[in-house]
C-alpha cells in the first residue's frame, strides 16, 4: 500500500468526494500521541462524512460517524496533513 498526500488547498474537494464514495463504510478513529501511543475514540462505526476547513494555523477537520441522527462528530484541530492510503491497483483503502 502507498500513501498519496492531498494538498491542503484540495482537502475540501477531496473529502467531499471521499465522503460520498465511502458513506456507510465501517471506520475507526484513533488519536496518536507523540510517544506513539494510539487511543481509539471510535471503533467500527459507519462513516457519514469528513469535512475540512483549512485555514493555516486555525483550520479544522470534522469526521462524522454513526448510524443514527444526530451523528457523532470527531474534531481535529489544526490538521497538518492529509493522505489517502491506496492499494497497488490504486483503490482507496
Amino acid at each position: 500500500m502507498s500513501h498519496r498526500p492531498i494538498e491542503p488547498r484540495k482537502w475540501s474537494e477531496f473529502l467531499d468526494g471521499f465522503s460520498r464514495r465511502h458513506d456507510g463504510w465501517l471506520i475507526s478513529v484513533a488519536v496518536e500521541r507523540q510517544a506513539g501511543e494510539r487511543r481509539y475514540v471510535a471503533r467500527d462505526v459507519p462513516l457519514r462524512g469528513v469535512v475540512a476547513e483549512p485555514d493555516g494555523d486555525t483550520g479544522s477537520m470534522m469526521i462524522f460517524t454513526g448510524d443514527t441522527t444526530p451523528h457523532a462528530a470527531h474534531f481535529v484541530k489544526r490538521p497538518v496533513s492529509l493522505a489517502v492510503e491506496e492499494t497497488a491497483e490504486g483503490a482507496e483503502a
